[in-house]
């Protein structure tokens, strides 16, 4: 039996509501919040807690806050250390790499930034990234081809190439030993590796802002790093895994 795959990447896509309430719209920064800055979803009683608080409003405060939390709690800074690196290389980090992120406080996104731009200088170490997302997802090693292919489509963090291997295999009945050498590829908006939380356009104004990560392929994106994927039913998006994510056909 494959195992639980324990990372996830985060689709914030825009809802039309007019009449959303502060108590929602905070929400959705508590949660975005969450996601950028220590690579997991909050739990309700994290939820409620910071809807109790006066000393955040923006995704910006809620993200300064963990940071500084990040940098005062070492079994929490190890936890995101850990985190990034599964999520961006598809492997554990070793005592020193834990070593050596724990003299910071970075956050999850922050980390896969810096990641995903390591495995731009190192080709042959994305390579292993990308035979990890293979064998994980199809239960195989890529071919020559798939490899060249996936290289075109800028550096993408481990995590969105399992997210786009489980998109393909769908697209193909299940077959994992279906050749992927071409086209557009994708994440699906009911993909079982991603958690995906419907956000509002002020909200999603406010990531935008908070990450400075713009897409140039069109839609709203929010991405750590480079690359070609579409976020199937996209809108506003945010992908801190990695990938420029075009968010296909929707969004503000």
């Amino acid at each position: 039996m494959k195992k639980v795959l324990l990372f996830f990447v985060l689709f914030l896509s825009f809802v039309f509501c007019f009449s959303q309430s502060p108590i929602q719209i905070r929400r959705e920064r508590i949660q975005s919040s969450y996601m950028l800055a220590l690579g997991r979803a909050p739990s309700e009683s994290e939820i409620t807690y910071w809807q109790g608080r006066a000393d955040a409003k923006t995704i910006s405060d809620f993200v300064a806050n963990h940071k500084t939390y990040i940098g005062q709690d070492a079994g929490t800074r190890r936890a995101v250390i850990i985190k990034a690196y599964n999520d961006a290389l598809g492997r554990n980090p070793t005592a020193a790499e834990i070593d050596y992120w724990s003299k910071y406080n970075q956050t999850y996104v922050e980390l896969m930034k810096a990641h995903v731009q390591w495995l731009a200088g190192n080709p042959a170490e994305y390579e292993k990234v990308i035979s990890r997302s293979y064998q994980f997802e199809l239960g195989r090693q890529p071919a020559a081809a798939e490899i060249a292919y996936w290289k075109t489509q800028g550096v993408l963090s481990y995590l969105i190439l399992v997210g786009c291997h489980e998109d393909w295999k769908r697209r193909n009945n299940n077959n994992g030993s279906a050749p992927k050498t071409s086209g557009a590829s994708t994440i699906a908006s009911g993909s079982s590796l991603v958690i995906q939380v419907p956000i509002s356009a002020t909200v999603a104004q406010e990531a935008h802002v908070l990450s400075g990560l713009l897409s140039t392929n069109g839609g709203n994106v929010i991405a750590a790093g480079g690359g070609n994927v579409i976020a199937a039913g996209g809108g506003n998006v945010i992908a801190a895994g990695g990938g420029n994510v075009i968010a296909a056909g929707g969004g503000n």
